[in-house]
């Protein structure tokens, strides 16, 4: 007596996943992540994540925070694992403070109050402006004017407000 048969042997090969890059992002926003080169993936911690088990999960995390993702093979006979570090800057604040009436004439100083994490301030329009002293500007202006002041941290995260300077001419000044 005699008998054939076959069998298929499948042999599985470690492998190397790809996976995003330390990345920042300003508190409140967004991130896709992704990993690629396996059949299957976990992300942990869930924080923050839309899903713990998706190739491209959305980050929102609140504080800067380290993700492990794993890669498995579909039969779970090798992993390999790979790291994101998710850095999230906070939001700055600035108050340009409260609407200013001038005469004519007069200069202002406008002095912002800011987060200790501003980094830059840009202050707009700056036909006006005579003098810079970060954070605040010397102004003269001839006409009603809005400025508005961006301040920025090294996240780029950035805020803004607006202070108007109503000029009048009520007589206090003598033009020759």
């Amino acid at each position: 007596c005699s008998a054939t048969d076959t069998v298929l042997v499948q042999v599985k090969y470690p492998f190397r996943i790809i996976y995003s890059k330390t990345d920042t992002i300003c508190k409140g926003q967004n991130i896709k992540l992704f990993a690629d080169g396996a059949d299957r993936f976990q992300w942990s911690p869930g924080t923050g994540l839309n899903s713990a088990t998706s190739a491209v999960p959305i980050a929102r995390p609140d504080t800067s925070i380290k993700y492990r993702v794993i890669g498995f093979d579909d039969r779970s006979c090798f992993s390999d694992t790979g790291f994101v570090f998710v850095k999230v800057y906070p939001i700055p604040t600035v108050d340009a403070g409260g609407d200013k009436t001038i005469n004519i004439g007069q200069s202002l100083d406008l002095v912002p109050e800011i987060s200790a994490d501003v980094s830059e301030v840009i202050w707009s329009p700056t036909g006006n402006i005579f003098r810079n002293d970060y954070p605040a500007i010397s102004v003269k202006p001839n006409q009603n004017t809005d400025y508005k002041v961006v301040v920025k941290n090294k996240g780029g995260c950035s805020a803004s407000d607006d202070i108007t300077v109503q000029v009048i001419c009520n007589g206090a000044n003598v033009f020759i």
